[in-house]
């Protein structure tokens, strides 16, 4: 049975989340939540009070890194969910920063600098969620004056987490690393507005986008169209010079063109073919 009532937490989530991401972490393990056992849906009552999974999302918040997401993301992305999983928190914060994270959902209380706790909500005597505002967390799009490049994608991965990378001040590249075509959508293409906006490089340097890079993920700078990059493991970039930029991402999924267009013309044929038998029997 669905949960209708959205749980108390989710008024602050909604609130300060911004234009950042969230993410909620695990459960902790053996924790005992007495639930009411004359009620079929209580186990539905607790997943929405821990906003288990996807259930942020399905509330109107963004989320990311989190395991429901994990089979419909690409490859890297869902390696990028486990390796926070797995990683200690001066480690996952890297990893929230370069992913556009603002507020963490945890029931960890982790003594970082670049975290500030906004709320807490007691969904069992001993459980209690905190949320944290990741400092400078919430950049759907940034400028890094630096780069680093690596030979292969788990060099990349080790570079984002060691102790001396800084998601302000460089991306990772790979060599040889993947690039989308510089091109605009094609005419009656379905196509959407990933991000657009104005963006300021003080100086020659690159633009990293909190966005899973893609083959069709198309990128424009000051109107126009350039080739997006596979940048910090995961994510789109392209190198801007110095000055104020109109930057659009759009999405543009060719598959879907050709797939419509080889279902008009399929149509049309059909159609044809009907006509000819028609005429023919009469």
């Amino acid at each position: 049975m669905a949960v209708s009532e959205p749980p108390p937490i989710l008024e602050s989530i909604q609130q300060l989340a911004g234009d950042g991401l969230f993410v909620r972490d695990l459960d902790p393990e053996n924790v005992f939540v007495p639930l009411p056992v004359d009620r079929a849906w209580a186990s539905a009552a607790w997943w929405n009070a821990v906003l288990d999974g996807s259930l942020a999302a399905n509330w109107g918040v963004s989320m990311v890194y989190h395991s429901d997401a994990e089979v419909l993301a690409g490859r890297r992305v869902a390696e990028l969910s486990r390796t926070a999983r797995r990683s200690g928190w001066p480690q996952r914060l890297k990893l929230y920063r370069v992913a556009g994270v603002e507020l963490v959902m945890t029931p960890e209380h982790p003594q970082l600098d670049g975290f500030q706790e906004l709320a807490a909500s007691a969904v069992s005597p001993e459980l209690i969620y905190h949320l944290y505002r990741v400092a400078d967390g919430g950049s759907a799009i940034r400028w890094v004056p630096g780069e680093e490049t690596v030979a292969s994608s788990e060099v990349a991965l080790e570079t984002l987490l060691a102790d001396d990378f800084d998601p302000f001040k460089e991306v990772v590249r790979e060599t040889g690393g993947p690039r989308t075509r510089a091109a605009r959508p094609w005419v009656l293409q379905p196509a959407v507005v990933l991000w657009q906006g104005e963006i300021t490089a003080p100086a020659p340097g690159l633009i990293v986008a909190a966005i899973p890079w893609h083959p069709d993920v198309l990128l424009s700078i000051d109107g126009g169209p350039v080739s997006a990059e596979r940048l910090s493991f995961a994510y789109t970039g392209a190198p801007v010079a110095e000055g104020r930029h109109q930057v659009t991402i759009i999405f543009a999924p060719r598959a879907v063109f050709w797939g419509g267009l080889i279902s008009c013309v399929s149509l049309i044929a059909l159609a044809l073919l009907a006509g000819g038998i028609f005429s023919r029997q009469s």
